[in-house]
């Protein structure tokens, strides 16, 4: 009891670990082929490099059309002080492959996969404005709509920002938000009376930019610039 007790005492530990990366991405792109032109110009000449290096466990490569995915994971008995060496290695094979890459493929992009611990969890939820759990304008009870995933996404984003100023946060990652969209309908009867065209319009809209002003308002004495929030 003595020497477990003393021993238990004694035992190194440490609140946030220390994990090796033990896994890794190659990327590369070839616009135009199919996944049998890919697999044998781009994904066959980076797995030959990369079996070279005893250091690999296992290689696992995905090949479909314009693109090419090979995953590399080390072996086991790699610890953290090998492990930058190796990758290093690795790194200087996927580069020595390019040479034998088409001309028209993308130069292979290399990613380590971050091993991390997460220490929480926070799931942003939608509650329907209805009562009875129905979105108005949808039958489907409890639907996610439009206008309710932009709002998430944004206090999701709100969220964030207040998180990583906590102290000793290293990163936050948002996960499942939805991209947002903007869709311009444009009436080409009243488009034409302006003289206009959809293609000038849209040189417009790419013209734009909220951080300068949107417009000037002139009154008697001053004149206000408009500007918008975002």
């Amino acid at each position: 009891m003595v020497a477990g007790l003393s021993s238990y005492m004694i035992l190194p530990r440490m609140e946030d670990p220390l994990l090796t990366e033990r896994a890794a991405l190659v990327l590369t792109s070839l616009p135009g082929a199919d996944a049998e032109l890919v697999e044998s110009q781009v994904t066959g000449p980076i797995e030959d490099e990369l079996r070279e290096i005893a250091e690999i466990k296992e290689l696992r490569s995905n090949s479909r059309s314009g693109f090419s995915t090979v995953t590399i994971e080390l072996r086991d008995d790699i610890d953290a002080d090998e492990a930058p060496t190796v990758w290093s290695r690795i790194r200087d094979r996927v580069a020595d492959a390019e040479a034998f890459l088409p001309e028209n493929a993308s130069r292979p992009k290399f990613e380590r996969i971050e091993v991390t611990a997460y220490t929480r969890l926070i799931a942003l939820i939608w509650d329907p404005p209805n009562p009875d759990g129905a979105v108005s304008g949808s039958s489907e009870p409890n639907a996610f709509p439009v206008e309710g995933q932009a709002i998430v996404r944004r206090q999701a984003e709100d969220l964030r920002e207040l998180l990583l100023a906590v102290p000793g946060t290293k990163d936050v990652d948002i996960l499942g938000d939805p991209d947002e969209e903007i869709t311009v309908e444009i009436q080409p009867d009243q488009l034409a009376s302006l003289g206009l065209s959809a293609s000038s319009v849209s040189q417009l809209i790419q013209a734009s930019d909220s951080r300068f002003s949107a417009g000037l308002l002139r009154g008697d004495h001053a004149d206000l610039l408009i500007e918008i929030s975002g």
